[in-house]
């Protein structure tokens, strides 16, 4: 892919510099539109180190052939500003091209994504957020800043998004629509973790993957997306962050954000019987090779019992059978509107293994067979809206 990255007056713009390359290491072209007030913060001569197609500062340079604005917009597949100040997204949203970057804006005719950068007060702005809403309904996609410390020594939401966010979504740029806009999505991911006594737990081989590219997958759709976790990852800071890491603190959050869900997602490997905490650690001399166990809440089935109408349910199921009887067994067990049956073997299932197993619909059955997990959020998705 052929990208022009715009970068503009942000002290954020040496984290650029990381962002070209993973680019540039992923096999894609970038160019480098730098304003005047983006070389107060990095420079030219840093930037050709990394960019592959050359960097552009003045739209009048007479020693290039003219017009630069028009042939970098003919040549780009994606328009990437990162950081893009409250400035530039003003002057974007009021149709004004008093430099290059702009004017490669204005002639471009493909996909556009931005990546605010600022002080929180400033991105929290009624007229920057107004900017920021009518540069959305006009297709510009938002990768939001996250929250973290400012160069003002505060804390707040106005930091760009990491490198490797930024990256991801630029590589997930032709995912994003619309479709879901409104619908508010609860996603249970990752493994739980059992106190055996106060210095030991089990647990399971869970990762969180499948979960996090399903809610990945929802949020490039336009749903609201919150997801209950015991793993956290970097995403993009619109998706809300619940930390979990027992069956009781997944229960607890499940219990508290249900109500408002549209789509609820029980992707998360929660055990299915846990240990009976000892208050004392277990002495090595004293252990009999026996542990107590209890059954854990079944919160899918809570769920079930207290979801709301036309509220949808989402289960996984981990199995390592994947035959008819056994699938029947747990269709009639799980009563749910869409089940996703994941087959875990030494070539398919956690972390960063391909998806094999299948989804089932009502009547409709999708076979899936060694496709990577980004893929099985997509179809999981296209059920959902459906």
């Amino acid at each position: 892919m052929k990208i022009v990255i715009g970068i503009t007056g942000s002290i954020a713009a040496y984290k650029t510099n990381t962002v070209i390359r993973d680019l540039v290491k992923k096999g894609h072209s970038v160019a480098v539109v730098l304003t005047e007030s983006g070389m107060k913060f990095t420079s030219v001569l840093t930037l050709n180190t990394f960019a592959t197609e050359g960097v552009y500062t003045d739209m009048f340079d007479e020693t290039i052939e003219q017009p630069i604005h028009i042939r970098l917009a003919g040549w780009a597949d994606l328009l990437l500003i990162a950081p893009c100040s409250l400035n530039t997204i003003s002057k974007m949203s009021s149709g004004i091209a008093d430099n290059l970057l702009l004017a490669t804006y204005f002639a471009f005719r493909g996909p556009v994504m931005i990546a605010p950068a600022m002080n929180d007060r400033m991105y929290e702005n009624q007229v920057n957020r107004r900017n920021l809403q009518r540069l959305m309904k006009d297709g510009v996609i938002q990768i939001p800043p996250r929250y973290g410390d400012l160069a003002s020594y505060d804390s707040g939401r106005g930091p760009m998004a990491q490198p490797e966010v930024i990256v991801e979504e630029v590589e997930n740029h032709m995912n994003y629509s619309s479709d879901l806009a409104g619908k508010r999505v609860l996603i249970t991911v990752g493994g739980t973790m059992e106190n055996i006594d106060p210095v030991r737990v089990i647990s399971n081989l869970s990762t969180g993957s499948m979960g996090y590219e399903t809610a990945l997958a929802f949020y490039r759709r336009g749903a609201e997306v919150t997801l209950i976790t015991s793993v956290v990852r970097p995403v993009p800071s619109d998706i809300a962050i619940l930390k979990a890491l027992s069956c009781a603190d997944f229960f607890k959050a499940v219990k508290a954000e249900l109500s408002s869900t549209d789509i609820f997602i029980s992707a998360a490997a929660i055990s299915d019987f846990i240990p009976v905490e000892n208050k004392q650690k277990i002495k090595k001399k004293d252990f009999t090779g026996k542990l107590a166990f209890k059954k854990a809440d079944d919160i899918l089935a809570w769920v079930l019992k207290n979801r709301k109408k036309r509220q949808k349910i989402i289960g996984f199921a981990a199995e390592t059978d994947l035959s008819k009887n056994n699938i029947e067994e747990k269709m009639r067990s799980k009563e749910v509107d869409i089940l996703f049956i994941n087959l875990i073997s030494n070539r398919s299932g956690f972390g960063d293994k391909p998806v094999t197993g299948k989804i089932i619909s009502g009547k409709r059955i999708i076979e899936m067979e060694g496709i990577t997990k980004a893929k099985a959020g997509q179809l999981l998705c296209d059920l959902a809206q459906g």
